[in-house]
């Protein structure tokens, strides 16, 4: 086992809403272990207290408040990075909204467009400013905050879609950054912080359910594997880790055994049907090329 500290000394990092909650304490953490970190929140205040923090404990910090959500605020963080440190090693993309939770048929234009701005379109963006420096120093370190609620959710679809979406762009960026030295991995975050606090209580949970919520699901706990997937002891990118309470488990996409008829009509795939959905003995799926164009 090595036991050496993992440290970033002369790396710097990206943090977006990082104002609060699991952004606020990977930006201290990243820092408490030598990174320079710009700390992206919308509201202002917010980031510049997370930044005054960083500082008033020795850390190399700025506060940024570009709105995650357009390719020009993109490009302005990345810059920011770049004018103040010189590079950017890592970008950790955690800025989100839940946005207003309701039946599929109730949510607006506006309201969808709105969390799918800040939730899928900012990384995406984000991921496009940072590649070219990535790639021409042949590092980088990205890792996306998802949701547990991308495998299907009732009562937020706009929230759950966003993030689906940011699975897929972590599997994308994975893939194109294997052989340039960038790694893109994912988390699946269970924490108590405010917004899942408001969507509890939004949903109807009481006080009792809450508290052992917030006892449970304490932030550092994410933060630290947020860390980890951050440095440079991590080579292996494309996976998505559920991380909670302490635990930690890798989230993959399994197909079914599969059944195979050159001939397939709706009839025979009737009758096979129950072969085609059991997964025992399934496969992963981790590449569109490997699984599917490689067979």
């Amino acid at each position: 086992m090595n036991a050496t500290p993992i440290n970033f000394a002369n790396q710097v990092a990206i943090v977006t809403g990082a104002g609060r909650g699991i952004g606020r304490s990977v930006a201290l953490l990243l820092a408490e272990r030598g990174a320079k970190v710009i700390v992206n929140n919308r509201t202002a205040q917010l980031a510049k207290s997370v930044a005054d923090e960083i500082v008033a404990a020795g850390g190399e910090a700025l506060a940024n408040a570009d709105l995650v959500g357009t390719a020009g605020a993109a490009g302005t963080i990345v810059a920011h990075a770049i004018d103040a440190f010189g590079r950017v090693d890592i970008l950790v993309n955690n800025a989100g909204i839940i946005g207003v939770p309701g039946p599929i048929d109730t949510p607006t234009q506006q309201e969808i467009e709105a969390v799918l701005a800040t939730n899928l379109i900012g990384p995406f963006t984000l991921t496009q400013a940072i590649w070219p420096l990535m790639k021409a120093q042949g590092y980088g370190r990205i890792v996306n905050i998802e949701s547990n609620q991308l495998v299907g959710a009732s009562g937020n679809a706009p929230y759950a879609v966003s993030k689906g979406g940011l699975h897929t762009l972590t599997a994308c960026s994975a893939e194109e950054g294997r052989s340039l030295g960038i790694v893109v991995n994912g988390v699946m975050p269970a924490a108590f912080t405010e917004m899942a606090e408001a969507f509890l209580r939004s949903s109807g949970r009481d006080d009792e359910y809450i508290e052992q919520r917030r006892v449970r699901l304490k932030l550092g706990l994410v933060a630290a594997a947020i860390v980890y997937l951050s440095s440079r002891d991590v080579s292996a990118g494309g996976m998505c880790f559920y991380v909670g309470g302490g635990d930690v488990m890798r989230v993959a996409f399994y197909g079914s055994k599969r059944y195979q008829d050159r001939e397939l009509t709706p009839e025979t795939l009737r009758a096979n049907f129950d072969r085609v959905i059991d997964t025992q003995d399934g496969e992963l799926i981790d590449s569109f090329t490997r699984t599917f164009v490689g067979r």
